[in-house]
């Protein structure tokens, strides 16, 4: 029974998702975070950690915008060839390419600082010791 209720709640926000009809709010406001919001955090969650709630169950988890190893390649091709035609568990997303560069600036802003705190406090630790 869990499973059916993972399965049918993972078809609805695909549908979602890739539906060609974006939420009014969305049309109104297509800046990064309305637009991360709305088609991305279901899966890869609001701290762009990969922990979202329709992607935890999900098998293989959606990729971790904080990690290191998710900044050491070009952020800005990657994320527009994978909302474009989807990858692994991702479906492709019907964005327009100014909602794409929107979507990657708000990761990279948002998410990006994180990761770079991080290696700031790792690299003090270590001078540390």
């Amino acid at each position: 029974m869990k499973v059916f209720v993972l399965v049918a709640l993972s078809c609805f926000f695909v549908v979602a998702l890739t539906s060609g009809n974006s939420f009014t709010r969305t049309q109104r406001n297509p800046k990064g975070k309305t637009l991360y919001t709305d088609k991305c955090a279901f899966c890869h969650g609001v701290n762009g950690d990969g922990k979202g709630p329709v992607g935890e169950p999900l098998k293989g988890q959606p990729v971790d915008f904080t990690s290191p190893v998710f900044w050491q390649e070009d952020v800005v091709k990657k994320i527009d060839v994978t909302v474009k035609n989807g990858i692994e568990m991702m479906p492709a997303i019907y964005l327009k390419p100014d909602e794409i560069k929107d979507i990657t600036k708000y990761i990279t802003r948002t998410f990006k600082k994180r990761h770079s705190k991080q290696l700031i406090m790792d690299h003090g630790k270590m001078n540390q010791k």
